[in-house]
């Protein structure tokens, strides 16, 4: 989990982690926020996955014939962020369901 956590980079990975905490906590005191905070961590990992494959194909480009299996790990690594803001993002949408069914 560490490695993933690595993996994903340090700041955008923090930055989604306060997110779910946010998400879970608002899920409590304010709960119209709850979806909304899980959607803006969706567009965060979302964001992060495109300038991680941004970032990738400039270094094929200047580096010309890359492996496909670089090319595949590279794309995996870019993923990272976006599956975590994903998961996010269900969670909020579970905990904004449980919360309008609590009443």
């Amino acid at each position: 989990m560490i490695d993933l956590f690595l993996q994903g980079g340090v700041i955008t990975m923090s930055i989604l982690t306060l997110l779910l905490v946010a998400v879970v906590i608002t899920s409590f005191k304010k709960h119209e926020l709850t979806k909304s905070l899980g959607l803006f961590a969706f567009i965060v990992g979302l964001l992060s996955a495109i300038l991680g494959l941004y970032s990738a194909f400039n270094v094929i480009e200047q580096v010309g014939n890359v492996a496909p299996s670089i090319l595949a790990g590279g794309i995996k690594v870019a993923f990272i962020n976006l599956i975590y803001g994903l998961i996010i993002y269900m969670i909020s949408i579970v905990l904004d369901v449980i919360g309008k069914w609590r009443g």
